[in-house]
């Protein structure tokens, strides 16, 4: 099982509220008490995606999260279950 949670690199509250929203419970969804240290992690691009696992993590931009990075991820997923 894949799970899902939303970091928005803000300490404002009110920053999320259009996302939670939107998602509707979906997954969760949180502020970051350290947005500088997520603009680091991600090299300052927004949005991206982190997908971590126990052995390694991979992280992408919004431009290059695509059809590999979906076999990247189901693979994984795939030998966890084996």
């Amino acid at each position: 099982m894949l799970r899902v949670h939303y970091i928005v690199c803000s300490t404002d509250q009110t920053s999320i509220l259009d996302y939670k929203k939107e998602i509707n419970g979906a997954f969760s969804i949180e502020n970051t008490k350290v947005p500088k240290k997520w603009a680091k992690i991600v090299n300052g691009r927004f949005p991206s995606f982190v997908y971590v696992t126990a052995k390694n993590s991979k992280i992408w931009s919004n431009e290059g999260f695509g059809v590999r990075a979906k076999d990247a991820i189901e693979s994984s997923l795939k030998e966890s279950f084996n």
